[in-house]
């Protein structure tokens, strides 16, 4: 890993606010927080799928229920809502970095 932890707890961070912003119905700060997660996917190899892993981690936890693979598949529906398609919005090359 090329890129320091700090990079995936601030689009863990991002996330999250766009996930809670998105359920108060705040579009600027879901545009905000997707920005984010934007600018820090063309920044950092990896990074959906250190994301991905860094945010089950979190969440695990908190649902000792439910199956790891459970909470990845939930998790990996909201990545690709708040920053797969504003990655494809950009214009970015899909995942050249990310």
């Amino acid at each position: 890993m090329t890129t320091p932890r700090t990079t995936i707890d601030r689009g863990v961070t991002a996330l999250f606010r766009a996930i809670a912003a998105n359920a108060k119905g705040d579009r600027l700060m879901v545009a905000a927080a997707r920005g984010e997660l934007v600018a820090l996917a063309g920044e950092t190899e990896g990074f959906e799928a250190r994301l991905t892993s860094a945010v089950v981690d979190r969440l695990a936890p908190a649902f000792s229920s439910a199956l790891r693979a459970e909470i990845e598949q939930a998790v990996r529906v909201d990545i690709r809502r708040h920053l797969v398609s504003s990655v494809f919005l950009a214009g970015l090359v899909p995942w050249g970095r990310a």
